[in-house]
């Protein structure tokens, strides 16, 4: 159903494996521009039209609405995970960036810091879901953390070449327990059940399974808070 010459946009937050999906498009004949990779040399919006593939640029729905506009054959995918383990992912990411520079805006955490990235992917989510309700087939929601998400996105997308490893793989930090533990305090203050914690749309958000059934996914909608 999908056309290779369509332009697709990954528009979830970063450390969603969107290395992984740039080196999927790239092994599959797709141009593809991955933010974390070229943001210091151009910006993404001023190439719109050299590329077929954006990844890790997490529009606001303000841009996403003037995307779907201007690419009226456009595709969205929603690269999402379980909360806590994107919380754990991106303070990692942010030690990285602090022990190779000497700085990073993700270190050090902290409750705020939790918080406010909670509060921030509860958002954005809940705004591409309830924004695509009237077009459903030009969005598609995808759980990394599920293991066949690989085989389920390349199926969805007709793509030949399946066999493709994943990127960005890290060891954890020497902060890795740290950085559990604030978040296991922050969800605790927040009185976060099991469920909010491993969302993955959104933790505040009763209604999840209302909009996502609207969509193409992998997601175990059991999981999803209802």
């Amino acid at each position: 159903i999908y056309n290779i010459k369509m332009k697709i946009f990954v528009i979830g937050y970063n450390k969603c494996a969107s290395s992984t999906m740039h080196n999927i498009f790239v092994h599959n004949g797709y141009k593809s521009y991955h933010q974390g990779c070229q943001y210091k040399i151009r910006k993404w919006t001023d190439v719109l039209d050299s590329y077929d593939v954006f990844l890790d640029i997490a529009p606001d729905i303000n841009l996403i609405d003037k995307l779907h506009k201007k690419y009226k054959d456009s595709l969205y995918i929603l690269n999402t995970r379980p909360l806590n383990k994107w919380l754990i992912s991106r303070a990692e990411h942010g030690v990285r960036g602090y022990i190779k520079n000497g700085k990073h805006a993700f270190f050090p955490l902290s409750e705020k810091l939790i918080t406010s990235w909670t509060n921030s992917r509860n958002n954005h989510n809940m705004d591409i879901l309830k924004y695509f309700m009237d077009t459903p087939d030009k969005l598609i929601v995808l759980n990394i953390d599920n293991k066949n998400w690989i085989d389920f996105l390349t199926n969805k997308l007709k793509l030949k070449n399946k066999n493709i490893e994943s990127k960005n793989i890290h060891n954890s930090s020497k902060y890795n327990n740290e950085i559990k533990e604030l978040i296991k305090q922050t969800f605790n203050k927040l009185k976060y059940k099991k469920e909010q914690m491993e969302a993955l749309i959104s933790s505040n958000n009763f209604n999840t399974y209302y909009y996502i059934k609207l969509y193409i996914n992998n997601l175990n909608n059991d999981r999803l808070l209802t």
